[in-house]
């Protein structure tokens, strides 16, 4: 997995106009959603929910999106894509594997940029 900054902040800015008040919230909601999309996300799958977890994931993708975190949002598509719960067991367990470890990685590395915009 990569080590550099997965976070992106141009789309925030030119969004927010460079508020710092308004991105602190962005900041702090993403950070207070990581963890239940992960587990919510993880429940659905051992589930065999495959239609909840596909919402679960559009929900969390704009959330990643704002923040460009593009390794994440290739993840996100394969779960909607329509061949998802096709794929053998170990690629689909990849994907969520791989959805965790980035998301963890980008929550630790917003925690750290976000206290510019305190």
């Amino acid at each position: 997995m990569k080590s550099e900054n997965l976070i992106k902040l141009d789309n925030l800015m030119e969004m927010s106009g460079g508020d710092k008040s308004f991105i602190s919230e962005i900041f702090k909601l993403f950070l207070t959603h990581v963890d239940a999309y992960l587990t919510d996300s993880e429940n659905a799958f051992a589930a065999g929910d495959y239609p909840q977890l596909k919402k679960i994931a559009h929900k969390f993708k704009s959330s990643v999106q704002l923040f460009e975190i593009m390794e994440i949002v290739t993840l996100i598509l394969k779960i909607e894509d329509a061949s998802f719960p096709n794929l053998k067991e170990s690629e689909k367990k990849d994907i969520l594997k791989n959805i965790r470890e980035y998301s963890l990685l980008a929550a630790s590395q917003a925690k750290e940029i976000s206290k510019a915009y305190s």
